[in-house]
């Protein structure tokens, strides 16, 4: 089944490394230092909105980490502000279309998004990364309710520290669209990452889901774990 992957996924990466150009590794700012989780900012050409990386080693196994992102059912749970999220289709264990609500407060409109979700291998840094980006899907048009935003890129990065812990980096570019003020926007977004991996450390850590088989395989050849 790995093998059978491996061209899709090469191809797939390829386009990681695109979506990576879109921001400068030497342009990242420090801007927040809380609890061992690190958040930098840069500029994009993009959006007036800022991109924001989150750097933390979670207290949490890997394979809950990969079982909770991939348990579209629980986002719910730890997700910052989801009111709801589900899977529109399901490709494989690696891959998902999924659409989602997120609940913004008074007196702004909910957003919603329709997501590209890749599990990609990156086997010369031995590091897993979740992809998503939007895309469109013709029985999910934009309703009058809530507000279609855009992320023009959102990328997951892991790689064991031992048998519990895991070096999580999570890179996001998000233009919630509408007419939130952009000063708004960056303030609100920059705890977005943190908050997203202290609820996924808290979750992960405390979960005992069974691995499927498909992520079994890679945790094996890439780090020899049962």
């Amino acid at each position: 089944m790995i093998r059978k992957l491996v061209p899709i996924l090469l191809l797939i990466f390829s386009n990681v490394f695109a979506s990576q150009a879109m921001l400068n590794d030497d342009s990242w700012k420090e801007v927040k230092n809380k609890n061992g989780v690190v958040i930098y900012s840069q500029k994009s050409k993009l959006s007036k909105a800022l991109a924001f990386k989150a750097v933390g080693d979670l207290e949490a196994p890997i394979e809950q980490i990969l079982e909770l992102l991939r348990r579209v059912d629980l986002a719910t749970s730890w997700m910052p502000r989801l009111a709801s999220k589900k899977v529109i289709t399901s490709i494989s264990d690696f891959e998902a279309i999924t659409y989602s609500v997120n609940d913004l407060p008074w007196p702004f409109t909910d957003r919603d998004m329709i997501l590209s979700n890749s599990l990609i291998i990156d086997r010369e840094s031995k590091k897993l990364v979740v992809e998503i980006k939007s895309v469109k899907d013709k029985n999910y048009p934009i309703v009058a309710k809530n507000v279609r935003s855009i992320v023009h890129l959102g990328q997951t990065w892991m790689e064991p520290l031992g048998e519990r812990r895991t070096r999580v980096t999570v890179i996001v570019l998000i233009d919630p669209m509408g007419h939130i003020p952009m000063w708004l926007v960056n303030l609100l977004q920059k705890n977005l990452p943190y908050n997203l991996l202290k609820n996924l450390e808290r979750e992960a850590a405390r979960s005992d889901f069974p691995l499927r088989p498909s992520f079994k395989k890679v945790l094996k050849e890439l780090y020899n774990r049962n």
